[in-house]
């Protein structure tokens, strides 16, 4: 499945629910979908694999809590919907079966002490405890991958357009100033909406330096409480 495709995932996490706003309305249990056929393929009936191939999803088989709805009725799925659904947890987790194994126990006497505070909405929808965490955990893997998309597609892809870069390879922004609130704003490229410093964990930043011989300064105007305006934005000057 595609997994940046909210329609996909609200039919994975919320298929055979009502809508919202027209209980006469459902999401079907299940739904086929067009996909890039990446695994080349060859669908039954043709001698050849396409360019797109069909996949069906079909729900959970539970009921998951939906607390945010779109304005169409239908389940937001986006990064803090799914960060409800997952809690506090991490995305690692062993989803391996070690039935196997003799050293590992899982009678309830065994899995009583299990914390499960961190775990978020999705936990309760199982009865089966464990496949609560499982589901938690997997959701949390899915808003990680959702997060990386959306380093790709705002942040890296961007920088990387010809039209950004050009044959200097420096990045030449355009500045605007609102003539409401007195603040800046930068477009083509945007270097007010890259990550902050401390939350750069795949070093994003780090590809802005400075030419030889040049400087690169980090500006921030503070709120001036004898101006009319407040500069409060930040901005990025090469």
């Amino acid at each position: 499945m595609n997994v940046g495709s909210d329609t996909q995932i609200r039919q994975l996490l919320y298929g055979g629910i009502l809508n919202s706003k027209d209980p006469n309305v459902s999401l079907p249990d299940e739904k086929t979908f067009k996909v890039p056929n990446v695994n080349k393929v060859i669908e039954e009936g043709k001698k050849a694999s396409t360019k797109f191939c069909s996949i069906k999803l079909c729900s959970l088989g539970v009921k998951l809590p939906a607390e945010i709805y779109t304005a169409t009725g239908w389940p937001l799925v986006n990064g803090n919907a799914l960060k409800t659904l997952a809690g506090k947890v991490s995305a690692e987790y062993d989803f391996t079966d070690d039935t196997n194994d003799g050293d590992i126990d899982n009678s309830p006497e065994k899995m009583i002490d299990v914390d499960t505070s961190a775990y978020g909405s999705a936990f309760a929808a199982f009865e089966d405890e464990e496949k609560g965490r499982e589901a938690c955990h997997a959701i949390a893997s899915l808003c990680k991958v959702c997060s990386i998309d959306t380093l790709i597609t705002n942040f890296i892809l961007p920088l990387q357009g010809s039209n950004i870069s050009g044959k200097s390879g420096s990045v030449h922004c355009s500045l605007n100033i609102n003539t409401e609130t007195g603040r800046l704003s930068a477009r083509r490229q945007n270097l007010q909406n890259q990550p902050a410093l401390e939350k750069d964990r795949y070093k994003i930043c780090q590809a802005f330096v400075a030419a030889p011989r040049n400087s690169l300064v980090v500006a921030d105007y503070a709120q001036n409480i004898n101006s009319h305006y407040s500069w409060n934005s930040g901005f990025l000057h090469i």
